[in-house]
């Protein structure tokens, strides 16, 4: 018995570290993150009603403003933005409660996520933006364009949490709405999770690397990283983007989707193309949830192409200093 017992007490201590070495249990800093210390030239703070936001400023010319979704950060646009910046303004920031990002108590509505646009581009002295964003960040530009028209050049919705059917959504995801279950998942996701998660997301597993599960990992080990996006995730879920929001949108528009997305089918984006007036829809086959990494170059080329037909058709932005 004392044999059996100490063969238990070895295997479950075992776990336990494996466990533990997953996780993660010490907070990090920006500086363990490749990627922003990769960007560090581009970036910059910006207080926003009391919470300091990283934004990364790159590029000259027409002001493109990209929103990351849930549970990520601008390490999102990693592949998107060196294909962009040649040619544009590219902005992009972390979510209050995400990436580097202060993260205050408690999640905040879409109308709240329009508040802390305005105040980047009041930041950076920018009147007027195309609004590009992921997941939901997507729901949060079309609430943008819907309720800032006199701010939006153009808008780009990529599987976009708007007009999404109700239960939409991965399993892993929809128990962290379950009460007394979502703060204990937080509490204990692991590297591991985050990568199982992240291979249901995308069309092709193998493009998870080593490299982007990190990347996409740490900021939730920052300090009230796991309880702001955990919070998030319940404001977003409880309170969407409905059809009627998308159908106030008057600016154009450009609805690009993963045809293989498990999280936000591609039913949800010719919603968003048949609701939205003049709204064009593109779909990438073989591509899941997150396009603007797993087909970079069509990605970017579908942008640029409606970009340059926004800039010719379209009053001229104001102009948009550098900081």
């Amino acid at each position: 018995m004392t044999r059996r017992r100490s063969i238990a007490l070895g295997v479950l201590l075992v776990l336990l570290g494996l466990w533990v070495y997953d996780r993660g249990l010490s907070t990090v800093q920006p500086g363990d993150s490749a990627w922003v210390r990769s960007t560090a030239d581009d970036s910059l703070q910006i207080v926003v009603d009391g919470v300091t936001l990283r934004v990364l400023d790159v590029g000259q010319g027409t002001p493109l403003l990209l929103l990351h979704g849930w549970s990520d950060s601008t390490y999102t646009w990693h592949q998107l933005i060196p294909r962009l910046q040649d040619r544009y303004r590219l902005v992009a920031f972390d979510w209050p409660g995400f990436g580097y990002s202060d993260k205050p108590a408690g999640g905040m509505g879409y109308e709240d996520l329009v508040g802390v646009c305005d105040g980047v581009l009041d930041g950076l002295g920018i009147g007027r933006a195309i609004v590009v964003g992921n997941s939901m960040g997507g729901g949060a530009a079309v609430r943008f364009a819907a309720d800032r028209p006199q701010r939006t050049l153009g808008l780009v919705a990529i599987d976009a949490a708007a007009a999404v059917g109700q239960g939409q959504g991965p399993w892993l995801q929809s128990i962290l709405t379950t009460p007394g279950v979502g703060h204990a998942a937080v509490w204990v996701m692991g590297r591991l999770t985050h990568r199982v998660s992240l291979t249901t997301a995308v069309a092709d597993g193998d493009s998870v690397t080593d490299a982007i599960v990190e990347e996409m990992y740490l900021p939730l080990n920052t300090p009230n990283g796991r309880t702001a996006m955990l919070e998030q995730f319940i404001e977003i879920k409880q309170n969407p983007v409905t059809r009627s929001v998308a159908a106030r949108v008057r600016v154009p528009t450009l609805v690009l989707w993963g045809r293989e997305d498990s999280w936000i089918p591609l039913s949800t984006g010719e919603t968003l193309r048949d609701v939205i007036p003049g709204a064009r829809l593109e779909v990438l086959d073989h591509v899941g949830h997150l396009p603007q990494w797993e087909a970079p170059e069509v990605a970017a080329r579908l942008i640029d192409g409606f970009v340059r037909s926004v800039e010719a058709g379209a009053t001229p932005a104001e102009p948009s200093p550098r900081h």
